[in-house]
């Protein structure tokens, strides 16, 4: 997979992220994917934050369960709020990196690789495909193209 990387800012987030696409994607759609993401509706955004609110929540019940991670759970609980809403949740998250891959529609679709402080090991990955958050959950990697079932989740 030979690949392009430059830089760019989310809006939401207020942070410069890399932007990587394959060079066989043209710029027009890596630029209209970011201007899609810059231009979320409210309504994206209450849903991206109920899919990361839920993201989290599930990942902190299963640090307590694994009493192994006694420590780990007690130090995100430590960096989180008391209380943890969708309102506040993006100041938790903090994207990487935008990845852009090969258009199958002229749809907007691409995924964002973010450090989140409930998961420090495989942090957090965002899919969103045209007006649908397909994805909020532990990295995979799997891109928006995949058939829909890729992208379920336990929470």
């Amino acid at each position: 997979w030979e690949c392009h990387v430059g830089k760019t800012h989310l809006t939401l987030f207020d942070t410069d992220i890399e932007v990587m696409f394959d060079k066989e994607v043209p710029i027009d759609y890596v630029e209209t994917c970011i201007e899609h993401f810059n231009s979320l509706s409210s309504k994206m955004i209450q849903a991206l934050s109920n899919r990361l609110l839920k993201y989290c929540q599930f990942m902190q019940e299963e640090w307590q369960a694994m009493s192994i991670y006694e420590e780990l759970a007690s130090s995100i609980q430590e960096q989180l709020p008391l209380v943890l809403n969708t309102q506040n949740i993006l100041q938790y998250v903090s994207p990487n990196m935008i990845v852009v891959e090969k258009p199958k529609d002229n749809i907007p679709a691409y995924s964002l690789d973010c450090n989140c402080v409930w998961e420090p090991e495989h942090g957090a990955e965002i899919i969103i495909k045209d007006n649908e958050v397909l994805y909020v959950g532990p990295f995979l990697g799997i891109g928006p193209w995949q058939n829909i079932a890729h992208y379920k989740c336990e929470y």
